[in-house]
């Protein structure tokens, strides 16, 4: 139990040799209702165009890059395509993968289940805001997964970031892993971030960099 505090987490730089890949948040059910794992305010920084193809869902013009005199263009600042916040009550350009024994869903407010999950989203904090997190209650069984994949992130070559905020409070939660998916199979899929357990009330921050270690 880390208390009822909000905090922050970083990790160290993890190298990149995909060219180009996917994000995936995955959470998993320990066995019983009181595991319940939430994410809201996902945003990507300095990270390289979306190749927008599916989901099928409405696509957002992506700006082009800004030539430099160096190597490295720059991307454009502001907010990242991929960033999402989930108020508009969709994942945005993120797919809540299907297949696997359940799915994210979009809430507000408290979830159905007693003693764990948000009171509210951490956007807004109130019941406007929304989020998608992990339902733990019957049916589910032990090793159930839901997971929320990114469109195609190109490499970066420059670091590029990502950071975002969960909910892990109950007394049986099991984990919340992110992976790194190569799209041409070239690579393994890499875990780049992990938590497990009880960690306490409150929503926490959590930042990942990505450094490309191909030129």
């Amino acid at each position: 139990d880390q208390g009822n505090q909000w905090r922050r987490a970083r990790v160290q730089p993890l190298n990149i040799t995909a060219s180009s890949f996917h994000l995936i948040f995955s959470a998993t059910y320990a066995g019983s209702y009181t595991g319940d794992i939430a994410i809201d305010d996902i945003k990507l920084h300095d990270c390289e165009r979306v190749v927008t193809t599916a989901p099928p869902t409405a696509v957002t013009t992506v700006p082009a890059l800004t030539p430099t005199t160096s190597a490295c263009p720059l991307y454009p600042t502001g907010p990242h395509v991929m960033d999402c916040d989930f108020d508009n009550d969709d994942t945005c350009l993120w797919e809540r993968v299907s297949g696997l024994e359940t799915i994210f869903l979009l809430n507000s407010g408290g979830t159905l289940s007693v003693g764990t999950g948000p009171a509210n989203d951490h956007t807004t904090g109130t019941f406007a805001g929304k989020y998608i997190y992990l339902e733990t209650s019957f049916p589910r069984i032990f090793g159930d997964r839901a997971q929320l994949r990114s469109r195609v992130i190109d490499r970066s070559c420059r670091p590029c970031s990502f950071n975002f905020w969960y909910n892990m409070r109950g007394s049986t939660i099991n984990a919340l892993n992110i992976y790194l998916q190569p799209v041409n199979g070239s690579y393994n899929s890499q875990t780049i971030w992990s938590l497990s357990g009880n960690q306490g009330s409150g929503w926490k921050n959590a930042s990942v960099n990505l450094v490309s270690s191909v030129p």
